[in-house]
């Protein structure tokens, strides 16, 4: 979080080895080929160039993204979770110049999401699935609440047909289908 973003070579697992690093606050990356986005809740979405670790170099700081936390890309779009009670969505076909499509509000912090292709887990009071076919106009689908504790979940991550979270141990939802 305080210390930034360290780049480590771990083409020997046994004796990582710092290739480089980058003073920011983070707090979650997602990386796109040479491009990694990461969220900072200090100074908002930043964009940066990995292409050469030993020269890591800053391309954006998005505006209005102060507060940022949770972050997901998929099939070209970003999604940006905050603690100021938001996810911003971004068309990223240019990485170094993110477009503005819509926000979603909700009434406490997203501060952690995944993007499926059809879509947008967060963990807002237990875990959140809204339906985003229409990017612009979210559907509420399901809620799964934590029963007897309060706040979101940590950290989520699908695979297959689950939804797996963080707090106070692991919890795995089963995804049915359609």
């Amino acid at each position: 979080y305080e210390n930034g973003i360290e780049i480590f070579d771990i083409s020997n697992p046994a004796k990582p080895q710092l290739i480089g690093s980058f003073q920011i606050t983070a707090r979650a990356i997602s990386i796109q080929e040479n491009i990694a986005f990461v969220s900072d809740p200090v100074n908002g979405l930043t964009i940066l160039d990995i292409s050469n670790p030993e020269n890591i170099n800053k391309l954006n700081i998005v505006d209005n993204t102060i507060g940022a936390a949770g972050i997901s890309v998929n099939n070209g779009f970003l999604y940006l979770g905050s603690y100021n009670n938001w996810v911003n969505v971004y068309n990223i076909s240019e990485p170094k110049s993110p477009k503005f499509l819509s926000r979603y509000t909700y009434p406490d912090e997203v501060s952690g999401l995944v993007v499926t292709d059809k879509y947008l887990i967060t963990n807002f009071q237990g875990i959140t699935i809204k339906d985003i076919t229409d990017i612009r106009n979210p559907v509420l689908f399901a809620q799964y609440h934590v029963r007897g504790i309060k706040g979101g979940v940590h950290d989520i991550v699908v695979q297959d047909n689950y939804i797996y979270f963080a707090l106070k141990g692991i919890t795995v939802l089963r995804i049915e289908k359609d």
